[in-house]
């Protein structure tokens, strides 16, 4: 188990990407947490939510994850995949939203911009 842990923590280092950011944003959607999102989000998302599809700023992804949320009571969020990107310091996750109206696939995209972990895309798709 300790073994575990340390390849762990070595290979999110070698990611570039804290694995605490992973694990904070897992459980900001595991409990609908709105602000904790709100810091990770870049100045500019590729968002898809249901059938929404677009680029926005902070807030208005804000506004669009929190309508989701007002409306799709959660029950829980699992990862089934993460990795990092080839060639860059970036992350993706894979992971299921399960809620009061079915599950959704959840696909996020993190990197490192000017020294912040910061979510560059969020794909939230039935």
């Amino acid at each position: 188990m300790k073994a575990l842990m340390v390849i762990s923590l070595l290979t999110s280092w070698l990611n570039g990407i804290d694995s605490s950011v992973v694990e904070n944003i897992s459980h900001a959607l595991r409990s609908g947490d709105i602000a904790v999102l709100d810091d990770y989000y870049a100045p500019s998302v590729d968002v898809t939510i249901l059938y929404y599809q677009g680029f926005l700023n902070k807030s208005a992804v804000s506004s669009k994850v929190e309508k989701f949320f007002s409306s799709h009571s959660i029950d829980r969020y699992e990862i089934i995949h993460e990795g990092k990107s080839k060639g860059s310091d970036s992350v993706y996750t894979i992971g299921t939203l399960f809620t009061n109206q079915g599950k959704y696939r959840v696909y996020m995209f993190i990197t490192i911009r000017d020294g912040k972990d910061q979510i560059e895309e969020i794909k939230i798709e039935a």
